[in-house]
């Protein structure tokens, strides 16, 4: 996981060198890297928003709580959520209502297909 400063500048030229031709996501990865730290985790996706992203993600929040914090903190740059099988996953109605607005099913469909 990158230091604060070097995500953020990592962030920042990317929305700089884009000028609109991709969408720049602003991911932390904390909660995936043993690094439960939702303030740490709030502050990254915050400065990324402020650096220009797209939309903000960080994969697998614990809970409805930590992830209602992330899109309150960060409104309103919309927030990604990944829906993985075997998560406590909330419908898509719930996560609308908490303020999610991009839905990933990341190998979701892949994983569940029949071969």
């Amino acid at each position: 996981m990158r230091d604060f400063d070097e995500a953020f500048n990592r962030v920042r030229s990317a929305v700089n060198a884009d000028r609109g031709r991709i969408v720049v996501t602003g991911r932390t990865d904390n909660f995936i890297q043993g690094r439960p730290d939702l303030v740490d985790t709030i502050r990254r996706l915050t400065a990324f928003a402020e650096a220009g992203a797209d939309v903000l993600y960080a994969p697998f929040p614990p809970d409805r709580d930590a992830l209602v914090a992330i899109v309150t903190a960060v409104a309103p740059t919309p927030v990604n959520v990944l829906a993985s099988p075997g998560d406590k996953v909330l419908t898509v109605p719930e996560l609308q209502k908490i303020g999610v607005k991009r839905i990933s099913v990341g190998p979701m469909l892949s994983t569940s297909a029949a071969y």
